[in-house]
């Protein structure tokens, strides 16, 4: 979490915010949100295997409220001034459900965190091999029409081996 967080340069286009509502989707047990420098009112973390990190000894998940779910099939959770989501895309079954959500969760002017690995040539990369824990591999183009609906505040893409990684931050806007 702390590469993304360099990744993000320090996330400093969103340090000093307020945010009522935050919530990481995929959170794992260390979560990247606390990472960001900002004041947020109520924090929901949201991951699948939530009720197995509360476990972690070192996890990172107090006070906020915890929600063991996918993001496909996550319950009604309202609005958020903040969403952040990093390196999760890939581990999900329905990459437009997931981007529909991210879209649907955030308020009028809210900001997104989105980071994610994507690939050039899928087929070569996965050739006739299932990867269960990766049963998404997104593809450069695919990640531009998402961001592509948000009002850019940082964006930086690191070229990989097999791609690019794309480390976004966004505010969604008012209309």
């Amino acid at each position: 979490n702390s590469v993304h967080k360099q990744y993000f340069d320090n996330y400093v286009d969103i340090s000093g915010l307020e945010f009522a509502r935050a919530i990481e989707l995929g959170c794992g047990p260390f979560t990247n949100i606390r990472h960001i420098d900002c004041e947020i009112g109520e924090l929901v973390l949201l991951d699948p295997l939530i009720e197995e990190y509360i476990g972690h000894r070192h996890n990172q998940l107090g006070g906020a409220i915890l929600v063991a779910s996918t993001i496909e099939e996550m319950p009604e959770l309202g609005h958020f001034d903040l969403v952040v989501m990093i390196n999760v895309l890939e581990h999900c079954q329905d990459a437009n459900t997931v981007l529909h959500r991210i879209w649907n969760l955030l308020a009028p002017n809210g900001y997104v965190v989105f980071g994610e690995q994507s690939y050039w040539n899928v087929t070569d990369l996965l050739g006739k091999r299932y990867d269960a824990g990766h049963p998404i591999r997104p593809t450069l183009p695919f990640l531009e029409r998402f961001v592509q609906r948000f009002e850019p505040v940082y964006r930086r893409d690191i070229r990989r081996t097999a791609g690019y990684a794309v480390y976004f931050i966004g505010k969604k806007n008012a209309d």
